[in-house]
């Protein structure tokens, strides 16, 4: 994953080095607002917890975005918004038969920057167009529930990151289409983060069957990837 990265981030480099940037370019450049669903879930994987599923949580994303024209049908478009990811787990056992769980939902607030680079065809009427979006982010919040019995009411909650588990860094890819009308603009958008999501410094004050669960099911390089409906708004 690192590889792949690492290429877009040269490719998306080199391509914007090859345009010529001018006065007027950027005097053409636009500003809006963006925002919609997220849906995202981890991977499922072997470990020592037995017979749990990995669903996907329903969340959103709001923010702030410029676009960029720089000739040739590309387009730069930076974005910094919040987005909220997470996952939800149902029935998680382990081998020896003390974590025995109905639910455990994990979810993270980013702080989360962009960069996508857009290649279109100006139809008069509307642009079509396809992007690749390396992203930033940090986590400034954290809310995970456990459900022990019911699995609609959590018996514990956890708010902070040092008894969560999980890291702060994100970054990640992302590739999309979308379609612009007039100053609408609406994409769909398909990510992986990369890297470690779990991260055993942030359980020292879990508890410890808490901090297994954590441990079991986001270990190994298990992250949140899934999909993004967006819709924006140029306001000038």
């Amino acid at each position: 994953m690192k590889r792949i990265l690492t290429v877009a981030v040269i490719a998306v480099a080199a391509m914007v080095a090859t345009f010529d940037v001018s006065a007027q370019t950027i005097g053409s450049a636009r500003f809006g607002v963006f925002g919609g669903f997220t849906s995202a879930r981890t991977r499922d994987a072997v470990t020592n917890i037995l017979n749990y599923q990995v669903n996907r949580m329903p969340e959103y994303h709001a923010g702030i975005t410029g676009q960029i024209p720089l000739g040739a049908a590309f387009s730069l478009q930076p974005s910094i918004a919040w987005h909220v990811k997470g996952s939800s787990l149902s029935g998680l056992t382990d081998l020896n038969g003390d974590l025995n769980y109905e639910a455990l939902t994990s979810k993270l607030g980013y702080l989360e920057g962009g960069l996508q680079l857009q290649a279109g065809l100006d139809l008069l009427a509307f642009r079509p167009y396809a992007f690749v979006e390396p992203f930033l982010g940090y986590a400034l919040s954290v809310n995970q529930q456990l459900y022990t019995t019911d699995p609609k009411t959590p018996d514990q909650t956890v708010s902070a990151f040092n008894q969560s588990g999980l890291r702060r860094f994100e970054w990640g890819m992302g590739v999309g289409f979308g379609v612009e009308v007039w100053r609408m603009q609406l994409a769909f958008k398909w990510f992986w983060n990369f890297g470690q999501l779990y991260d055993a410094a942030n359980t020292a004050d879990a508890a410890p069957s808490v901090a297994q669960a954590i441990r079991g099911v986001y270990e190994n390089g298990r992250n949140f990837n899934g999909f993004v409906l967006s819709i924006g708004f140029f306001i000038f």
